[in-house]
């Protein structure tokens, strides 16, 4: 499994992938697992396990894995998952696809990381020439005995657990023995890569949940198709297959699944990476603005007290009948707010410390104004701090 760095400060991308006829062009036991079984011809065997299936109203997954287990057991075969891994083929361009598409992330900026959801055996994936490029693998797999015979299916997966594995990459929770967290509530900002940061990529009906898992969570899904199937048919075939996925709003794009430099996937792969860098930026500027309005917010609030007492002052000293009690109150207070708020109050201002400094002394005069007419009209005098005031 591929245990990179990752930069802390970029954004995470995480693509996922079916693996049968999305990264190789057949279904993955084909290639030595079901002809190991004694079966000469594939298509006899997914014909009797759909059968079986029908018959005994069970899952179409769960049936070919039991089918794998009783045919092995009759032939007495001992399953080398290992050999069988490294013969399955891949598509065009694969095994080059990775390194290119994390150097095109570095290059921009992006974590990238790979994920593959099949309902293909996890046991030979994990043995194919690509399986150290991905994060995590999940895919069916069996529970072995003592003797290391496969006696039982381990995990299942098929179209509709595809998407329980989403929300596992989502939310970071990839140990399959956790089902609380997986299940928990986590509120979207919380959660380590936001289902606008997936690329989902797959072939068939059974990636049709996850593919608008991924869409409705505004991220981007993929259909791919095999551009060497025999027969001009079978390709047109496979073309409408995945473009009525894009009629009916399950996929956003489709391509030929030739991965090479250059390719028509490459090119789409890429403008999404460079977009879900772009829209990145624009949250972290959005949240910067977001904090700035919140700041002044705060401002605003604190220095609601001091634009109140301002403007009193400027009602006093404005107006023709004054309270003498009231112009001294006023002085006092105006005494206390340079004594004991002057910091916070200029910190919070929007002036420059010498504006700042003009409009304390310009209150306090006023209400020295309006104390002197004051008193020359009722002949009164008291002891007013005045200094402080008029400073």
């Amino acid at each position: 499994m591929a245990r990179k760095k990752i930069n802390n400060d970029w954004p995470i991308v995480a693509i996922c992938y079916d693996f049968d006829k999305t990264l190789s062009p057949r279904d993955m036991q084909e290639y030595a697992l079901i002809p190991s079984l004694g079966i000469d011809d594939p298509k006899k065997f997914w014909e009797e396990s759909g059968k079986y299936a029908k018959d005994n109203g069970m899952d179409k997954m769960l049936s070919y894995m039991k089918l794998i287990l009783d045919k092995a057991a009759t032939k007495d075969v001992y399953m080398e998952f290992n050999k069988m891994g490294q013969s399955v083929e891949l598509f065009d361009g694969v095994e080059t696809w990775f390194d290119r598409i994390n150097n095109f992330g570095k290059e921009n900026e992006v974590n990238i990381e790979h994920y593959i959801i099949s309902a293909g055996l996890k046991e030979i994936i994990d043995e194919t020439r690509i399986a150290h490029h991905f994060k995590a693998i999940y895919a069916s797999s069996f529970v072995y005995d003592a003797y290391e015979k496969p006696i039982w299916p381990r995990q299942v997966v098929n179209y509709t657990t595809k998407t329980q594995y989403l929300f596992r990459i989502n939310k970071n929770c990839l140990d399959l023995s956790d089902e609380v967290s997986v299940n928990k509530y986590l509120e979207e900002s919380k959660r380590r890569i936001p289902f606008r940061n997936f690329i989902y990529i797959g072939d068939s009906d059974t990636d049709i949940p996850a593919m608008r898992v991924v869409r409705r969570e505004h991220g981007h899904s993929i259909g791919v198709y095999n551009p060497k199937e025999k027969g001009v048919e079978k390709i047109e075939e496979n073309i409408k297959k995945v473009s009525d996925l894009i009629k009916q709003g399950r996929i956003d794009f489709f391509a030929p699944a030739n991965y090479s430099e250059g390719s028509c996937i490459e090119n789409i792969v890429k403008l999404i990476i460079r977009q879900i860098k772009a829209n990145h930026n624009y949250f972290i500027l959005n949240d910067q603005l977001q904090n700035i309005n919140l700041q002044q917010k705060e401002i605003l609030k604190e220095t609601k007290s001091f634009t109140g007492f301002t403007e009193l002052i400027d009602a006093i000293a404005t107006a023709e009948n004054i309270n003498y009690e009231e112009i001294n109150a006023l002085i006092e207070e105006l005494t206390k707010y340079r004594k004991d708020e002057f910091n916070k109050l200029y910190k919070n201002s929007y002036y420059d410390i010498k504006t700042f400094l003009k409009i304390i002394n310009s209150y306090g005069k006023k209400l020295q104004r309006k104390l002197l007419d004051y008193e020359k009209i009722n002949g009164t005098k008291n002891n007013i701090i005045e200094e402080e005031a008029s400073e």
